[in-house]
């Protein structure tokens, strides 16, 4: 499983790490790659998960190579470029929906055809503490990571259908061209 985020706080790392950590507990021998400016004090609060710190986007990408699961539970993002990096790597991802945050994250992550979103309606995440309403969202993670960890055919389907949304999808270079070539044609008129 690999987390990726340049800012800790921002994108819900105490969220990820507490779920992380159950994932760790009930799957010891899954590999957990931890990539962000994580604070040295919370560092040490969580043993077997392996923390990286920011890193080059080559070695990410090596990261991802070799990874099976992205995990990004952050409610936080301007349009989602990791999500579509991890999914051209074939990656299922585990994220949040919130209706008030990014809304892209429902574009680009199709619900059990690409990864999960799990559905979050408290009115702000709390990313400093773990409360009533963070449990319940840790433990719904937990679930969908559970879920990916033991269901190797559900996760290689799922891997192909992000390799497949990647390359013929809304965000596949091709439709992206079809795109601007209309809003070209347009202004030429």
């Amino acid at each position: 499983i690999i987390y990726a985020s340049r800012y800790f706080w921002i994108k819900g790392g105490l969220i990820a790490l507490e779920t992380l950590k159950k994932v760790k507990e009930k799957y010891p021998n899954v590999e957990i790659i931890f990539i962000s400016n994580t604070p040295k004090e919370i560092i040490e609060k969580y043993d077997g998960i392996k923390f990286l710190g920011p890193t080059t986007q080559k070695n990410l990408f090596n990261y991802m190579a070799k990874s099976h699961i992205f995990f990004y539970p952050s409610l936080m993002d301007t349009f989602g470029f990791t999500l579509l990096e991890a999914m051209s790597f074939g990656l299922p991802t585990v994220t949040i929906y919130h209706p008030r945050g990014t809304p892209v994250i429902r574009e680009i992550v199709e619900n059990r055809k690409s990864g999960f979103l799990v559905n979050f309606s408290k009115e702000k995440l709390d990313y400093y503490k773990i409360d009533k309403e963070e449990k319940e969202l840790v433990n719904k993670l937990f679930e969908k990571l559970s879920l990916l960890i033991e269901n190797k055919k559900l996760r290689e389907k799922m891997s192909k259908n992000c390799i497949q949304i990647i390359k013929k999808g809304k965000f596949s270079i091709n439709e992206r061209n079809k795109k601007l070539m209309k809003i070209y044609e347009e202004a030429l008129k």
